[in-house]
């Protein structure tokens, strides 16, 4: 079975600043966008380049969030989310997109927050 590759466009974003879109795999024409040196590092790591869209479940702006599916380490079949494979938060801390759009996976849109303070402002 071949490899998959993504669909990759390398731009600049509102702050010039490089990017990559990367459209999801199971969503054709939608993209997410990472920084450069994100996606190359994520290449790297052997990652896989099919990235989709998961149902976020439960939550007013929880439509879907960006999943991969992590082999790392002999793991297969579990989703991991792209935002926390960026950002890796420690113990009791997660990451919440400041737009509110899942598709924004710049790290200047991903912020690393304690659970219950999440809790107490809601969305993402």
């Amino acid at each position: 079975m071949a490899k998959y590759v993504a669909n990759v466009i390398h731009t600049t974003d509102d702050r010039n600043h490089p990017v990559v879109l990367i459209e999801l795999s199971n969503r054709p024409g939608l993209f997410c966008g990472m920084d450069r040196a994100d996606w190359e590092a994520w290449l790297e790591a052997g990652r896989s380049q099919s990235l989709y869209a998961q149902s976020g479940g439960g939550g007013v702006n929880r439509k879907f969030q960006v999943a991969y599916s992590d082999r790392e380490n002999g793991r297969t079949g579990y989703a991991t989310l792209v935002a926390r494979s960026i950002i890796q938060p420690p113990p009791g801390k997660v990451v919440r997109r400041l737009s509110g759009d899942p598709l924004d996976l710049r790290r200047c849109n991903l912020r690393l927050m304690d659970r219950k303070e999440r809790r107490k402002i809601g969305g993402w």
